[in-house]
């Protein structure tokens, strides 16, 4: 997520309402910098707030949403009820949320090429109905 091709950690937590990053920092210090491997007492490289607490992000999804060859994610959000589509910047980090709204309780996100026009759209199920939410790519 910060472009040194090794893999990353981003986690959502609906409890404390946040995306959190740990970058891989390798294997010599312990994977995530922790000499065991655990993030537990390691804070965060970078954290990104979403509402209340208690009723923030439920799933996170990553890919390269804008084709420009950066990282992105996609956090569903059931408190408002919305995805936020998250670009990627060159040096590590993200732009805050694009919001888009979708139907109650989203529950899982796919990042896919789903309309064959070359572009990456988005497909989001919902806990709260029996609904499919696709979402278009339509930028140039």
């Amino acid at each position: 997520m910060n472009g040194d091709k090794r893999a990353d950690l981003a986690v959502v937590s609906a409890r404390s309402s946040s995306l959190q990053v740990f970058l891989n920092t390798g294997f010599v210090t312990g994977m995530f910098g922790g000499s065991t491997g655990s993030i537990s007492s390691r804070p965060a490289d970078y954290e990104y707030r979403f509402g209340l607490p208690g009723y923030g992000p439920t799933c996170i999804t990553s890919g390269d949403v804008n084709t420009d060859g950066i990282l992105d994610v996609v956090v569903c959000d059931s408190a408002l009820p919305t995805i936020g589509v998250m670009l990627g910047r060159s040096g590590g980090g993200f732009d805050p949320p694009i919001r888009l709204a979708v139907d109650r309780q989203p529950s899982a996100v796919v990042i896919a090429q789903l309309d064959g026009k070359g572009q990456q759209d988005l497909a989001v199920v919902h806990a709260g109905s029996n609904q499919l939410s696709i979402l278009l790519n339509r930028t140039n």
